[in-house]
């Protein structure tokens, strides 16, 4: 499986380092480039853009607010799932999925239950909501 997470901060750069440890491929795009390298030591493929995160069967947005996460999607082509777990206003979240109607993304959300201890163990709780063929069926599961 290749995933491409956004947003390397506590959770997205410990979800990463879980993933490359169950042996997926994984690319991850930060503004903060000066995390890039100790990711890249373990495993992490970085990106110069978000342009660059399009060909990966998941695209994992981890973004402090839900205005980077409509920003990100504004400038994300994929047919990939996209996989939101950004904190957002209901506000933010009605802009988002307006992006998401009219780009044709195959979206879900998922609140996140627990920290980057359990973001890098691979025991966080996701609480997904979205169209349910994109989570339910096991050829669609990032679970593993």
């Amino acid at each position: 499986m290749r995933v491409c997470i956004i947003g390397l901060g506590r959770m997205g750069r410990g979800m990463a380092v879980n993933l490359v440890n169950r042996g997926h491929v994984v690319y991850g795009y930060d503004v903060n480039k000066s995390i890039y390298a100790a990711l890249n030591n373990v495993g992490v493929k970085t990106v110069e853009s978000v342009g660059q995160c399009g060909d990966t069967d998941y695209v994992v947005l981890a973004l402090p607010t839900g205005r980077e996460s409509a920003q990100v999607l504004s400038e994300l082509s994929t047919n990939a799932v996209v996989i939101d777990t950004t904190t957002m206003s209901i506000t933010e979240l009605e802009q988002v999925l307006s992006i998401v109607r009219n780009k044709g993304f195959r979206y879900v959300t998922a609140r996140l239950e627990g920290g980057p201890k359990q973001a890098e163990s691979g025991s966080l709780v996701l609480f997904v909501g979205g169209d349910e063929q994109l989570y339910s069926n096991p050829r669609n599961s990032c679970a593993s």
